[in-house]
């Protein structure tokens, strides 16, 4: 599935370099980074409350976490290595979600 999306995109990209670019074309995707925008935020919304669950169970902050984490100041344990990968998913959520944000604030500025 992913292939074939990847094709599609590649297709609307050389018929908008061509100049054969309307405006459903555009709506349209507006509409989906609209969509993987609030995707994106609520799949951070559950990754922060998984991350808060973690904090309070274990009477730590993230900072602390990481730090006797990658030290091996913690003894092995699967909810460690559990915190410690999502942990890594909010920070690419994040990346996503501002790139995201990016293309949506350009797109709204050039349009005022």
């Amino acid at each position: 599935m992913k292939t074939a999306i990847l094709k599609k995109l590649d297709v609307l990209r050389e018929l908008v370099t061509d100049d054969r670019f309307d405006e459903v074309v555009n709506d349209a995707l507006e509409y989906l980074l609209s969509y993987e925008q609030k995707k994106l935020e609520s799949e951070l919304e559950v990754t922060r409350q998984q991350l808060l669950s973690f904090e309070k169970q274990y009477d730590m902050n993230h900072r602390e976490f990481v730090k006797q984490y990658e030290s091996g100041e913690l003894e092995d344990k699967k909810e460690y290595l559990e915190w410690f990968v999502l942990l890594s998913l909010e920070v690419s959520l994040e990346n996503k979600l501002d790139l995201v944000n990016y293309v949506m604030d350009k797109e709204t500025a050039a349009v005022v």
